[in-house]
């Protein structure tokens, strides 16, 4: 093996079925394997030492950002769901709230799925409601970017987006949305 290859991290392949649940054509199991994946981070968080889950939820949250990124609206959506019923284990990593931001900025700025928008919002409002100062930036930020969509004309196709963004920051941190 390569001295400068990356070592595989423990316990990965052993997901690669619920990985392909959470691309599946099906709501009901892509949202079962994002319960199921979301239990064993759950779990490998109390169970491994923190160095090595931390390697393993960088992991994990890699390849979910890798789906959400892919072209399948399936695997959007199941990496999606799955981001969201995570957002308590991933909230404490600052380094993963920043990635995962980007990937859903991302999919506000370039989307036309009003599915995958609607899920994206979802997330990205529950994973800001833990309120850290990354939080606070990261809501100002995109709030200023939906305000900027609705205001000008030439954005019009960012409007949904934008809209679901202020639905979601107003429910999730409405004292950060005034």
């Amino acid at each position: 093996m390569d001295a400068k290859a990356p070592r595989p991290v423990e316990g990965l392949d052993e997901l690669d079925g619920l990985f392909a649940s959470l691309a599946s054509k099906s709501r009901d199991i892509r949202t079962t394997a994002a319960e199921h994946l979301c239990t064993i981070m759950e779990k490998r968080s109390r169970k491994l030492p923190a160095a090595k889950f931390e390697k393993f939820s960088s992991a994990v949250t890699g390849r979910i950002i890798d789906m959400i990124n892919g072209s399948s609206s399936n695997g959007k959506m199941g990496g999606i769901i799955a981001i969201g019923m995570m957002t308590e284990i991933l909230s404490a990593r600052e380094k993963m709230v920043v990635r995962i931001a980007t990937c859903f900025h991302r999919i506000f700025e370039q989307s036309t799925d009003p599915n995958v928008l609607e899920l994206a919002a979802r997330a990205l409002g529950h994973l800001t409601r833990h309120g850290s100062g990354l939080c606070v930036e990261i809501v100002n930020d995109e709030v200023g970017v939906a305000f900027r969509w609705l205001g000008n004309a030439k954005f019009a196709e960012r409007r949904l987006p934008a809209v679901l963004l202020l639905r979601e920051f107003a429910r999730n941190t409405p004292t950060l949305f005034n």
